[in-house]
């Protein structure tokens, strides 16, 4: 592995990701104090179903991902590639009249409509420069992919901070700004793939039929990315049927805030897919013990920051008391979805196990359904929902790893350390007083790190030898 080159990419990856973590402050803390509670709820609900416009590309991105994973572009047959996006442009574009006509004549409440019609007009345009930045990240240029994510995100926080400078209230501007965003993203990468777009397009239908080859290999894995934001997803579509905008609004905000780690994790080694692509089976083994070591090292750290997070924002949004109470319940979901995106997953794509990835996101999906619905009609209890759809993530993260640890190393062994933090977590804040239960938490992690001492040490010999080669030796073969 070429230790420098990998590093780069993930050092430009975070850089992506720190303008990311700032747009998403702004997002989370300001947005919300300027907007009412109602017109935040409706932001919150165009940022939602907008996470769903990716699915009605139907795994063409995912396909194109797989399949030129490990290629460089010298190797793209360019004229496929151009050929592939247009094929997949034409059918988002009907499927986009098709979802704006659904908004228009079912009669919803005109800021629904409004959310509707903003997801349908911006899909195409969305998953086109998608299908560049799974490209990029294919053939190993990730570099480009995350200079990318900051125009998108710089744009975005700009035309935010204006927004927020005159305290505009209505959540319509926001879905402008963000709009603008993408688009700038786009073009952005439009300009430095024009090699790619400048070759003749295949005739229709070999087009239509590299495009189908694409989508068979790679509605799997979209299937299986569908399943699992489903898990999450379903929970807050039977909170706002049950609840309402307000609570609905609410709960995204502290999904948000879980979000901010979760989502620094997963960008930041998504770098890895080409580079694992091209390891044998033993740089594979050894790879994936060493990053789960330091998760689980590291990701139980996060609960530690719980009672700082919610005095403070409780103070700076105190009409949103409620979000940082629930995030208390969703915050241990951390250390089982931040090991699971960022390791889990790449290594069912890199051991093309699609299938199985699928099938554990669909069979967690309809558990976390259950038990949201469970919750919500029969209990009437918001903490019941987010408890228990937080436990179906812990559940799925415990069985990715006995499945990936029995293929990838050749053999399982159990570790309980994290569900037992977890559950320390919780009771210590349902049973004690906050300063009590801080104090509980840190003495129950200082004894796991002890018990974990192996590992702790493997990671910080780790660090210290990545960093000693880069710094002293130079790239690593």
């Amino acid at each position: 592995m070429n230790v420098r080159n990998v590093l780069k990419n993930m050092g430009a990856a975070a850089g992506a990701q720190g303008v990311s973590f700032a747009t998403s402050i702004l997002m989370s803390l300001l947005v919300p104090k300027v907007l009412g509670v109602t017109e935040f709820g409706y932001w919150q609900l165009f940022v939602f179903y907008f996470n769903y416009v990716g699915a009605f590309q139907l795994g063409l991105n995912d396909g194109v991902y797989l399949l030129k994973g490990g290629s460089s572009r010298a190797d793209l047959d360019k004229s496929e590639v151009t050929s592939q996006l247009s094929f997949g442009l034409f059918f988002q574009s009907l499927m986009a009249v098709a979802v704006v006509a659904f908004a228009v004549i079912s009669q919803q409440e005109p800021e629904r409509t409004f959310v509707l019609v903003a997801c349908a007009i911006l899909m195409p345009l969305y998953n086109a420069a998608c299908y560049f930045q799974y490209l990029l990240q294919a053939i190993d240029e990730t570099r480009l992919y995350s200079k990318s994510i900051v125009v998108d995100r710089a744009v975005f926080m700009v035309a935010l901070l204006a927004l927020l400078c005159i305290r505009c209230q209505a959540f319509e501007w926001y879905v402008y700004a963000f709009c603008v965003g993408k688009l700038a993203c786009l073009a952005y990468l439009l300009v430095h793939t024009r090699d790619i777009l400048s070759r003749r397009l295949y005739p229709l239908s070999r087009a239509a039929r590299c495009s189908l080859d694409s989508i068979s290999v790679g509605i799997k894995l979209m299937f299986a990315n569908l399943a699992s934001s489903l898990i999450l997803g379903v929970m807050r579509f039977v909170v706002d049927a049950c609840w309402g905008i307000e609570v609905f609004g609410s709960v995204s905000l502290a999904l948000s805030m879980a979000n901010f780690f979760l989502t620094f994790v997963t960008q930041v080694t998504m770098v890895l897919f080409p580079t694992l692509r091209k390891m044998d089976k033993n740089d594979l083994a050894s790879f994936f013990s060493r990053v789960q070591n330091a998760l689980e090292v590291m990701l139980p750290g996060i609960l530690l920051l719980y009672l700082p997070m919610r005095s403070i924002l409780g103070w700076w949004l105190p009409a949103y008391e409620s979000s940082f109470e629930y995030l208390g319940l969703i915050l241990p979901l951390c250390l089982f979805d931040g090991k699971m995106s960022a390791l889990y997953t790449t290594f069912f794509k890199v051991r093309r196990m699609e299938g199985t990835l699928f099938e554990l996101n669909a069979i967690t999906m309809l558990l976390s359904g259950a038990c949201a619905l469970v919750g919500a009609y029969l209990l009437h209890s918001v903490e019941f929902v987010l408890v228990s759809c937080s436990c179906a993530v812990m559940l799925r993260g415990i069985v990715s790893r006995r499945i990936l640890s029995n293929d990838v190393l050749g053999h399982y062994e159990a570790r309980w350390g994290e569900v037992i933090l977890s559950a320390v977590f919780y009771l210590s804040f349902a049973l004690l007083g906050d300063l009590a239960a801080l104090c509980t938490y840190v003495l129950a992690y200082a004894a796991y790190l002890v018990v974990a001492k192996e590992q702790l040490y493997a990671f910080m010999r780790d660090v210290t030898k990545v960093f000693g080669t880069v710094l002293y030796r130079g790239p690593k073969a």
